[in-house]
């Protein structure tokens, strides 16, 4: 038996199969070597608080290639340990512009909307609440962030998203989408974490200056806007409806498989007053609502019906959801508007089957189904969804907010996941208690008048003027607008209330200072202070105590007013003790 001494082995064939991988690995490091490119985590320590993290406020340039064009949006920061601590429970939020409560921020978001009933029905329960939600992003990339987040070891997290799942960044129908392929579009995802594919990306944009001016000028919406017209049950709507279940699927299986439970929402979209945004340029919608009346409404009715044909007319349902609700019969109107809602082409609202998705794989999954939509119906007076619960097409009001709140943390104190027997809080302490701040509406209102101005919510676009600086609440604004320091420019507005004698308002703002900077001990002793103030004992006492532990108890005006805040709680010989060590 002879051998060919001269034929390669079988190791010089793999050698050199590899050898494509050895040169991308080695341009790989080179890049970082080199500092090409960076890491996008989804934590990082912000300067000062290396102890800590909060969610990167950068982190939608991990999914766009053009950074410089990247849409202006992040998550909100809010402060939470490295180290998680024994005993402490931590809740991680996912989810879209609803979940990070847009438009009035932070404190009519998840986060804080259930941090404040957290504080007051469970206030010896050390429970901390992050928020990776923020506009714009949909499942590919909550998929993407799930590993980070059971690196933090969370107890619960809860989700409330689908609405950006046709038009939201990478989405089917964005402009800042790759592929309607599912696996191509997570390949890509991948790819951009390598420094290789940045370097490409960057010589492929770096000079793509007119399109990153343009985009400056435009609302979110349509900035991310790609194929505007997304057919019910076409192709592409159902590569967008196969893409939120199978993203849904991947994330409530990964939690699963890592033991983390998880509190999946519902969706809940205005459909009684939100026309299809597929008609707005070629109907008047203000002009059929002001023929409407009972007289007409049968035979208009009458002949809508014979107009349907195969009944895909986003129009037509509208309209005859518009007639059934003056004739007041509610049950078929409402199928109507629903029907209008899943027909629109332009898709800002999820469609009508995601909430039977979301049941079905929480089934699925063993996660908690919580119906935020049954909530908001259940609190109307005919069962359909409007401008009495969402500010536009699928952002609440403020009575929204705190039922989407209200539904969760009902769920989740029946549930007993936290573990802990719930102090008795009602519905009617808890909406006077939300977070929400006059300064917030007033800012609301303004960003919801320059929404609704523009595309795609009207065939004629308006400039809203600047806004008028007539009151405290303006003002405050303004300097806000300007650029002061973020913590200043609330410690400033605190005051300025406490002069006016609104101490509820100054106690609400220190409050949800101090809950996104949790390591500074003199905005809790201030907010503590408020509700001394206002004979807010429980509220007085969070507070002190998150004073005296970040300072660890060593300034005795937070230690003094901790005493008296367990004199008028009852508690004595709290008090006493530590009255008797500030006096050696």
């Amino acid at each position: 038996m002879s051998t060919d001494i001269n034929k390669p082995s079988r190791f010089f064939y793999i050698v050199l199969a590899m050898m494509p991988i050895f040169i991308l690995a080695s341009i790989e490091v080179g890049f970082r070597m080199l500092g090409v490119g960076k890491d996008i985590p989804l934590f990082v320590s912000p300067d000062g608080y290396d102890e800590y993290y909060i969610a990167n406020p950068e982190i939608i340039k991990r999914y766009v290639g053009d950074k410089k064009s990247a849409p202006n949006v992040g998550p909100d920061a809010v402060l939470f340990k490295k180290e998680k601590e024994q005993g402490t429970f931590r809740i991680f939020v996912q989810g879209g512009s609803t979940a990070a409560g847009f438009p009035y921020g932070k404190p009519a978001s998840l986060q804080s909307m259930l941090y404040q009933r957290f504080k007051r029905a469970y206030p010896d329960k050390n429970i901390e609440i992050i928020s990776t939600a923020m506009a714009a992003i949909n499942s590919y990339t909550h998929l993407d962030f799930v590993d980070e987040i059971i690196d933090q070891h969370p107890d619960l997290v809860i989700v409330y998203a689908g609405h950006n799942e046709f038009l939201g960044v990478l989405g089917v129908g964005s402009k800042l989408n790759f592929s309607a392929h599912r696996f191509l579009t997570l390949a890509l995802i991948e790819a951009r974490k390598l420094r290789i594919f940045q370097a490409l990306e960057l010589l492929i944009y770096g000079a793509n200056k007119a399109n990153q001016t343009e985009n400056s000028k435009r609302t979110l919406m349509s900035t991310i806007v790609g194929d505007a017209n997304i057919e019910f049950r076409s192709q592409q709507y159902r590569a967008g409806v196969a893409q939120f279940q199978q993203n849904l699927s991947a994330i409530l299986s990964n939690y699963k498989r890592a033991n983390v439970p998880v509190m999946i929402g519902s969706l809940v979209s205005n459909e009684q007053d939100q026309p299809p945004f597929s008609t707005i340029q070629t109907r008047d919608w203000n002009e059929v609502r002001s023929k409407l009346s009972k007289v007409t409404a049968k035979q208009r009715i009458k002949d809508l019906l014979s107009s349907v044909g195969d009944g895909n007319d986003a129009a037509i349902s509208y309209e005859l959801g518009l007639n059934f609700t003056a004739l007041r019969d509610f049950k078929e109107a409402r199928f109507h508007f629903k029907k209008a809602r899943d027909l629109d082409e332009l898709r800002f609202r999820a469609p009508s089957e995601f909430n039977h998705i979301i049941a079905q794989l929480s089934e699925e999954y063993g996660a908690m189904y919580v119906d935020t939509e049954k909530a908001f119906l259940d609190d109307t007076d005919n069962q359909i969804l409007g401008r009495s619960h969402l500010l536009e097409h699928v952002h609440p009001n403020e009575r929204g907010y705190f039922l989407i709140a209200a539904a969760f943390f009902e769920h989740l104190r029946q549930s007993n996941v936290l573990g802990a027997q719930a102090v008795p809080y009602s519905s009617k302490e808890a909406w006077r208690d939300i977070p929400i701040t006059r300064v917030d509406r007033l800012s609301a209102e303004y960003v919801i008048e320059k929404l609704v101005n523009d595309y795609p919510f009207t065939s004629k676009p308006k400039k809203i003027p600047p806004l008028q600086i007539d009151s405290l609440e303006a003002e405050a604004l303004s300097v806000k607008a300007a650029g002061i320091n973020w913590r200043d420019y609330r410690l400033e507005l605190a005051r300025r209330y406490q002069q006016q004698g609104d101490l509820t308002e100054a106690a609400k703002i220190a409050s949800g200072t101090s809950d996104a900077m949790i390591t500074d001990a003199e905005l809790a002793n201030a907010a503590g202070e408020l509700f001394l103030k206002t004979q807010d004992y429980n509220m007085a006492l969070f507070y002190f105590l998150r004073a005296t532990q970040s300072n660890k108890g060593s300034n005795k005006r937070h230690l003094s007013g901790l005493a008296k805040t367990y004199f008028h709680l009852g508690k004595f010989v709290e008090s006493e003790r530590i009255l008797s060590n500030l006096k050696r």
